[in-house]
């Protein structure tokens, strides 16, 4: 029995010895271990370090500076540390599979770089051989099974493609997992840091979630993945970007399948399901995409940009490449409004968006920074709607640096729209610009006729515009919003000016409208302030004295020309039936004023509205018209100053002449025989001209 005992602890002894051996000398499996990276990875390993054993806790193995390259090249990767815990009797017993415990890797630089011609130094042109079928089993190479934690600390990567000038670091701070085994999922963390040099955009990104791998098939499966990014661009921080993603990865298709990608920001929300493709020259994603804020003023803030919505949420058939966004089937909501329609955006510059938009119903006021209380502050501390002082001193009516960065192709279709206090239905709008011309035709239907018109705009340093405005069957009071005149207006303009700001129209406006009025009343009440004043100095009562404050007829001809802007210089003639109206003048877009000189003068005729007594007939009644656009006419036109006087001795005159030439003509039919009345008349005619 002793003797028993003697032999085990003899073997125990030696087999002690054995293990104690095989561990005082590590690099004896050098080797091996370059071997099985270079066999597994097509990757040549060089180990500059010593190996060395960590007995406690738990017995690893630590490699010191090792690197991968790619052939002969210098090396793209390099790292200082990795520790090995392996289960130690495969290892030393040269089986082919070895279970590893724990696999660490700390510190380390990854630089991969793509040279002016496309060249990347981490490829491989040649695939790396397999082990020869005759290798004795001696020779033949360990393979890890199982990997119970994987943990990298601390890895730096550059990424650099000097044909695009990409320019990418990134910071693997942490990565752990769990098991690492052959069909089965892993859970994973990590923690990174990433930045662009380019766009001098930086983000901290943080990830969790469960991986697995189909070692038949080389697919892996993502689920519950949630990722965070706390982004920084051109020092400015944004929300915090939260991803949850589960999906999977196609190898024999290079594909990538979104089963749901959702990503929460602000108040956003963006969820994708679809497919990514790689397979193509470039990078291609179908599918379906959802997006909504319910508080788009709080997403606004967070971005320092304004959004005029309070919510809006929509669902399109989503196409995407680095170039170009397709929304083929757009279809959500804004406020109260409805949408449909297609659009697609051609990232760049300058940006592209062609699109096809129908809308059931806006109300402009909500989106009009100057009237919405929802984007101007003062608004919404009073409590009131912007008033004409408000209005800015100058505004830009041809945004061009925009109209240069953004080109466009593009239809929108508004059932009701709401400007102001107009009600627009079926509106079109049809707008192309190409960066150096803009064409905007539209068409509505408002106050119970139709508008047409066209915007053609030379963008040049100082752009050229021409308008034309076509008016058919509109109520005339409702469009001009000036109640001393209505009836049904038909009218056609043509305009042009230079400059992009208000102010150019204010200077530089010129053209001509032609109208007509059918079937309307005139505010008749600046004519009877004069006449009264008139009947007053010459002690009679005229007939339009007594005229109602609202003369209604049948109809209104007349012209407007601009001829050197808005403020001055304009010209209006009118003839409605025997009264013929002329003015002259100007109003000022930015002050919303008028000031006009107006010279009315009536028509001797039998019939007619404005029929008045031939002492009035032929007469120049002065009038001057000032103040706010919106005013009345009864509140803005008086008798000119210093001019009823002359009316009055005009009248008087003309009614002296009257009176001599109709008793000259009485006296000759009288008292001239027949053969000399041609004659006198003659003689006569003009004595009381």
């Amino acid at each position: 029995m002793m003797r028993l005992l003697l032999i085990v602890v003899v073997l125990l002894a030696l087999a002690a010895g054995g293990v104690f051996f095989l561990l005082e000398n590590p690099d004896r499996f050098k080797s091996q271990i370059t071997q099985v990276t270079e066999r597994s990875t097509g990757y040549r390993m060089t180990i500059d370090g010593e190996l060395s054993w960590r007995y406690w806790p738990p017995i690893a193995i630590n490699v010191n500076n090792l690197s991968l390259a790619r052939g002969d090249d210098s090396p793209f990767a390099e790292f200082e540390t990795m520790s090995v815990d392996v289960d130690l009797m495969p290892l030393l017993t040269q089986q082919t599979v070895i279970d590893v415990n724990d696999l660490t890797l700390e510190g380390g630089r990854i630089e991969l770089i793509v040279d002016e011609q496309g060249q990347a130094n981490w490829e491989i042109s040649t695939p790396s051989s397999a082990p020869d079928a005759a290798q004795s089993e001696g020779e033949a190479s360990a393979l890890a099974g199982t990997v119970q934690q994987l943990s990298v600390r601390d890895v730096s990567l550059v990424y650099q493609d000097k044909t695009t000038g990409t320019d990418y670091e990134l910071t693997l701070h942490n990565l752990t997992t769990s098991e690492l085994a052959s069909d089965k999922p892993f859970d994973m963390g990590l923690a990174l840091s990433l930045r662009d040099n380019e766009a001098d955009m930086s983000a901290e990104i943080s990830a969790t979630g469960r991986v697995s791998f189909q070692s038949d098939s080389g697919r892996a499966n993502v689920s519950d993945l949630v990722t965070s990014v706390e982004l920084i661009m051109e020092g400015q921080a944004y929300p915090t970007l939260t991803l949850t993603t589960d999906g999977h990865w196609r190898p024999e298709e290079s594909a990538l399948v979104l089963n749901r990608n959702n990503v929460q920001i602000s108040s956003l929300r963006v969820d994708m399901t679809g497919l990514v493709s790689l397979a193509g020259e470039v990078p291609r994603f179908d599918g379906v995409i959802k997006m909504e804020s319910a508080d788009a003023a709080r997403l606004g803030q967070d971005f320092d940009t304004e959004l005029p919505v309070e919510y809006f949420q929509f669902e399109s058939d989503f196409g995407a490449t680095p170039d170009t966004l397709s929304f083929r089937t757009l279809e959500g909501k804004f406020d109260n409004t409805d949408f449909k329609g297609s659009a697609v955006v051609s990232l760049g510059t300058p940006m592209k968006v062609k699109t096809d938009l129908r809308m059931n119903r806006v109300n402009s006021a909500d989106y009009l920074a100057e009237t919405n209380p929802k984007t101007n502050p003062e608004i919404k501390a009073s409590g009131a709607g912007t008033n004409r002082s408000d209005v800015p001193a100058d505004s830009e009516v041809i945004p061009l640096e925009l109209l240069r960065e953004t080109h466009a192709d593009a239809t929108v279709r508004i059932g009701n729209l709401t400007y102001d206090d107009y009600l627009l239905t079926k509106t079109k709008l049809t707008i192309n610009n190409d960066g150096r011309q803009l064409d905007v035709v539209g068409n509505t239907n408002v106050h119970d006729g139709k508008v047409v018109f066209t915007v053609n705009s030379q963008l040049r340093e100082r752009p050229v515009t021409d308008i034309t405005l076509n008016i058919e069957g509109v109520d005339v009071a409702k469009l001009i919003e000036m109640p001393g005149i209505t009836g049904i207006i038909a009218a056609n303009s043509d305009l042009s000016f230079d400059g992009s700001m208000l102010s150019d129209i204010n200077n530089n406006l010129t053209g001509q409208s032609r109208f007509n009025v059918k079937d309307g009343s005139l505010d008749v009440r600046p004519l009877k302030s004069v006449a009264q004043t008139v009947d007053m100095l010459r002690g009679k009562t005229s007939s339009i004295s007594e005229w109602p404050d609202i003369m209604p007829f049948n109809h209104m001809v007349g012209q407007h020309v601009f001829q050197q802007g808005t403020r001055t210089g304009q010209i209006l003639n009118a003839e409605i039936e025997n009264l013929s109206i002329t003015a002259l003048g100007g109003l000022d877009l930015q002050a919303e004023t008028l000031d006009y000189d107006v010279t009315a003068m009536f028509k001797q005729t039998e019939t007619g509205a404005f029929k008045v007594s031939k002492q009035m007939a032929g007469i120049r009644w002065p009038l001057s018209c000032s103040g706010s656009i919106n005013a009345a006419p009864g509140e803005l036109c008086f008798g000119k100053d210093g001019a009823i006087q002359d009316l009055v001795t005009d009248i008087i005159a003309q009614d002296v002449k009257r009176r001599g030439s109709e008793k000259l003509d009485k006296l000759i039919e009288e008292k001239v025989p027949d053969e000399y009345k041609d004659i006198a008349n003659d003689l006569l005619k003009n004595i009381f001209k």
